[in-house]
C-alpha cells in the first residue's frame, strides 16, 4: 500500500477489533435525573445569536465551521438534575470531548480526556431512536453538537458545551 510504513506501528499494537474500552459508570452524585435529545438553530451559535460565552454558565463554545448552512439545527443533549451546579463544575474540570450514543449497546456515553468514557444512561427503544437521530444530526453538522446542564426545563444552563467531533486521523 502506497505510503504505508510498518515502522510507524508500535510493536505491541493490537488490531482495532480487539479494542474493548468500556464506559465507567458515572458517580451517583453526578448523575442526571432526566436526559433529553434536543436541537437548537445553528444561528444561535453564530455572531449575533443568543448563545454566547456570557450566558452559558460554566463550559465553553468551540469554533463553528463557516461552511454549515445557517438555517440548520445543531443536535444536543440536555441533562436535567437538581445537582446542576455540581455536575457542571465537575464537567468544567474534565476535558469533555463528545457525547455519543452506542446504539448497539443502547448506551448514552460521554467521552472525556484522551481515553475515558462515562456511561450517562441506558437507552430504551424510544430513546434509541432519538439517539439515532442525534448521531445523524451530528454527522450532518460536521460533528457539531452540544451538552446543556440545567436544573429544570425553564432554568438557564448551569453549564453548556458546544463540541465538535473531528474525523479520525486528525
Amino acid at each position: 500500500m502506497e505510503g504505508f510504513k510498518a515502522s510507524m506501528i508500535p510493536a505491541n499494537a493490537r488490531p482495532a477489533f480487539f479494542e474493548t474500552r468500556a464506559p465507567i459508570k458515572l458517580p451517583d452524585a453526578l448523575r442526571g435525573e432526566k436526559y433529553a435529545f434536543v436541537g437548537l438553530p445553528l444561528a444561535e451559535f453564530l455572531p449575533g445569536g443568543g448563545v454566547t460565552d456570557e450566558n452559558i454558565g460554566m463550559g465553553r463554545l468551540c469554533p463553528v465551521p463557516n461552511d454549515l448552512p445557517a438555517d440548520s439545527f445543531v443536535s444536543g443533549i440536555v441533562i436535567l438534575t437538581n445537582r446542576a451546579e455540581a455536575l457542571a463544575s465537575w464537567l468544567a474540570g474534565t476535558e469533555v470531548v463528545s457525547m455519543c450514543c452506542d446504539l448497539r449497546k443502547r448506551n448514552l456515553i460521554m467521552e472525556t480526556d484522551i481515553d475515558t468514557e462515562y456511561l450517562m444512561a441506558r437507552l430504551n427503544d424510544v430513546q434509541r431512536e432519538e439517539g439515532a437521530a442525534f448521531e445523524e444530526g451530528k454527522e450532518n453538522m460536521a460533528g457539531l453538537h452540544f451538552i446543556s446542564v440545567q436544573k429544570d426545563e425553564d432554568d438557564d444552563p448551569a453549564g453548556f458545551w458546544l463540541l465538535r467531533n473531528l474525523p479520525a486521523g486528525i
